[in-house]
């Protein structure tokens, strides 16, 4: 809730937390007991101890008037439990120590402590060189050097004071600082702090990422109100760069629980907006009812006015966001409407429903002429012990020229049955029209497994669409659609013989299949599958050598083969009946690999697939092939090379001789090529190399290429360079280089000065002709302000906006 000024949750809860701590004794009826009777034999149980510390510890006895005891030394505990029955468990206990002593006072109305005062409390430290409790008002005092830590964060003041009957506090010059994984270093805040119950209100707040004493920016709010759970009014909030005030908000309300809703004004330039301010005042209701309010200018566009709001039904399980914004252009006197409507209901733990709607409209000449679109949509997500479930859909009616609609949707179920048995189903479907249903498509996938660790069986109901239907850039394809109307399917799991030497595989399949081709017949048949080998074996020679075999023998039978229509959506229409088909499909591969010493791997493959008969579909078509291959390695951490190569017997052409190095005699230095070497053509093919070089602290430089000999041309070319210059500047350079396409991809020049949490970098940028001031702050990467030059000046901020969103995400307002 402090999220603009730095605090987070964890700050704020580590405040209270502090505070509540503070009650070294709770209630003035604790203090009463002891004041009855000896301090460590109290009837009445206490969650609290407290210890006194002394190098010299007294030999003095306590005396049994309490008005005047003062424990010197190791003190007794104080309101220790008689019983474990009434005790309170220890990690609740608050804990007192000090290095000079601890003193109950005036009959037990005052206790005070001195001199490395230490209170534990949990996981929560609080230390201070004075601690003063006045039961018969109510109040206690921590003084001098205060401070609180938890979890690596700290916060430390010069004066609290809290108040037990009211429970007010008060901070006085608190600092804080707070780390998180989200940003660059950590978070300092300072402020004067109040609470009253568990309300807080922070007075001269400031915070920053800087760590020195005198911070190079800050962000500055004269009173800050924060309700938890609710919301946080900041008033005379600014960010400051060094003692120069850069921007200025007189008043904020900031709603908790969401991602901090601050922006600051947009000002920059864009090829299809033109000149551009964009700002947005945000307002608060309440926590069911807030939102922000638009108001653009766009020089090429025109005045945009609109209002996005949130809001929630108020009985916590449903949710909503509406955007209406309205654009008008007097330049062509036209006025384009958009907007959004979303809503969630969270109907029970395991079911959530989300409704929702676009829409754009942009009124001509009359009603007949308007252009628009409507796009409705749904999500449907559900789970349960055994089942998830999501269903998405959403329907477009796009009127422009003429009148078009598409409905897209998904589902994905999954359903355990059991300990074995396990039922799924997925698809995607895209539905065109009216008229023109070109690009329709449906896939889905339903499936019934059932696994054991001996084995597997699956039922497939499936069918599948060529990416290029489905909008895919593919140049040609040879199939269509694929349809599995059914696929049984059963393989073994663990299998052996010869008494587990030898591990096996068994394989059996039946399906009816139908395939769907471009400017030809379909074809639809029944496929019956038996496959068996040996799953992969593993031979050791001798310690520095070894084969692995692995060979299987497949039969398939084609039955009932037909012809059919592409066009044809019954299964049961006109067929021409073909002649049945078969095939048997042998395959062995062994590999040899020796090791005959450390750094070299030599490595022999041989793979022979012979196919009897075809396949009369193109899903499992398959093809002759017997190949040799080998490579020899050589690998050390400072040295590695590989080079191999490959024959195949059917078609009697060797594979290209593929090579690389790589050298990294040290961590300032590593190259790496790459090479292609055609047997065939008796030429060089491509080759490929990155060079990283780091000779000193202050210099790198990365060069990276490929060379296409067969095009006699670089593919590209990449380089970065970059060198730390004196007094905290530094220039980096950056190119890239199309050969293919014959022009510079990349070409820029930075130079950069660091100033501690912030930098200053002038940017050239020689494809735009653009020259760039840009100033960031660390801590904050998306935060930039820049200004440059191409065509035109040009003025940009870029992601200031989220400056003081950062700083709250960082600080967990969540």
């Amino acid at each position: 809730m402090l999220r603009k000024l730095g605090l987070n949750r964890r700050c704020v809860a580590l405040i209270l937390i502090f505070l509540a701590s503070t009650l070294v004794y709770t209630s003035t009826d604790a203090l009463a007991y002891a004041a009855d009777g000896d301090i460590s034999a109290t009837e009445t149980p206490s969650p609290f101890t407290s210890q006194s510390v002394s190098d010299n510890p007294s030999t003095d006895t306590p005396s049994d008037d309490l008005a005047n005891q003062s424990t010197h030394g190791m003190a007794p505990p104080v309101g220790l439990p008689s019983s474990p029955s009434t005790s309170t468990p220890s990690s609740d206990r608050v804990v007192i120590k000090a290095d000079g002593f601890i003193s109950v006072l005036a009959g037990g109305e005052e206790v005070v402590a001195h001199d490395g005062v230490e209170v534990h409390f949990q996981d929560i430290k609080i230390y201070a060189d004075e601690l003063r409790y006045a039961a018969g008002e109510s109040l206690a005092y921590f003084t001098g050097h205060v401070q609180v830590e938890q979890n690596n964060q700290y916060m430390q003041g010069t004066y609290v004071e809290y108040d037990f009957k009211n429970q007010i506090s008060r901070i006085d010059k608190a600092q804080g600082v707070i780390t998180d994984t989200g940003l660059v270093g950590d978070i300092y805040i300072k402020g004067d702090i109040d609470t009253v119950g568990d309300d807080i209100f922070i007075h001269g707040g400031t915070a920053t990422t800087c760590d020195l004493e005198e911070p190079h920016f800050h962000l500055e709010a004269g009173e800050l109100e924060i309700y938890p759970g609710d919301k946080m009014v900041i008033r005379h909030v600014s960010y400051w760069e060094g003692k120069i005030p850069l921007f200025y908000w007189p008043y904020l309300v900031i709603p908790l629980g969401r991602e901090s809703a601050f922006e600051l004004p947009q000002v920059g330039y864009s090829p299809s907006e033109g000149w551009f301010v964009k700002m947005a005042y945000n307002y608060y209701r309440d926590a069911e009812s807030y939102g922000k309010l638009h108001l653009d200018y766009m020089q090429k566009k025109g005045y945009g006015t609109g209002v996005s709001h949130t809001y929630a039904d108020g009985y916590d399980t449903g949710k909503g966001e509406i955007l209406v914004y309205r654009l008008y252009n007097p330049k062509t006197g036209i006025t384009t409407w958009e907007g959004d409507w979303q809503h969630a209901w969270q109907l029970n733990p395991g079911l959530e429903v989300e409704l929702g709607t676009g829409y754009w409209l942009r009124p001509e000449q009359g009603l007949a002429n308007d252009q628009w679109d409507l796009e409705p949509r749904i999500k449907v997500k559900g789970k349960s012990e055994t089942a998830t479930y999501n269903i998405s859909g959403e329907h477009r009616h796009l009127n422009y020229d003429e009148l078009t609609m598409e409905s897209e949707f998904d589902w994905d179920y999954r359903q355990r049955l059991g300990d074995v048995w396990q039922l799924s189903s997925k698809g995607h479907g895209l539905r065109l029209g009216p008229v023109d249903t070109r690009g329709s498509y449906l896939l889905y996938d339903h499936s019934l497994q059932r696994t054991t660790p001996r084995d597997q069986l699956q039922l497939k109901l499936q069918q599948d669409v060529h990416p290029a239907l489905r909008g895919r850039k593919y140049t040609s394809f040879t199939w269509e659609t694929l349809q599995r109307l059914p696929e049984v399917t059963w393989q073994s799991r663990g299998l052996s013989v010869l008494d587990g030497r030898i591990p096996v595989q068994l394989r059996a399949g039946a399906g009816y299949y139908r395939e769907t081709y471009p400017q030809k017949p379909g074809l639809a048949g029944t496929k019956l599958q038996l496959e068996g080998g040996i799953a992969g074996k593993r031979f050791d020679w001798g310690p520095k050598a070894y084969v692995t075999y692995d060979a299987r023998v497949g039969v398939d039978a084609y039955k009932g083969l037909s012809s059919f229509e592409s066009g044809e959506d019954d299964i049961g229409g006109m067929h021409t009946p073909l002649d049945d088909m078969s095939r048997v499909v042998l395959l062995s591969r062994p590999r040899l690999v020796v090791r005959p010493v450390e750094p070299l791997t030599m490595e022999v493959a041989y793979t022979d697939q012979w196919v009897l008969g075809t396949s009369p579909f193109l899903f499992d078509e398959m093809k002759n092939s017997e190949t040799l291959s080998g490579r020899l390695s050589w690998r050390t951490p400072t040295f590695g090379a590989s080079i191999g190569s490959g024959y195949d017997f059917w078609s009697g052409t060797y594979n290209d001789l593929a090579g690389q190095v790589h050298i990294r005699p040290n961590e300032q230095y590593e190259l790496n090529v790459w090479a292609n070497y055609s047997i065939e053509k008796e030429a060089w093919q491509s080759a490929r190399g990155a060079i990283h070089l780091m000779p000193r602290d202050d210099l790198f430089l990365r060069f990276a290429s490929t060379y296409s000999f067969v095009y006699d041309s670089w593919d590209y070319l990449d380089g970065h360079m970059q060198i730390t210059l004196p007094n905290n500047w530094r220039l980096e350079y950056i190119a890239g280089y199309s050969g293919v396409r014959e022009e510079w991809t990349k070409s820029s020049a930075v130079l950069a000065l660091d100033l501690h949490c912030r930098e200053l970098r002038f940017r050239y940028d020689h494809l735009n002709s653009a020259v760039w001031v840009e100033y960031s702050i660390n801590a904050f990467p998306k935060t930039r302000i820049t200004m440059g030059a191409a065509d035109q000046i040009d003025f940009k901020v870029d992601g200031l906006a989220d400056l003081v969103s950062q700083v709250s995400r960082s600080t967990g307002g969540q």
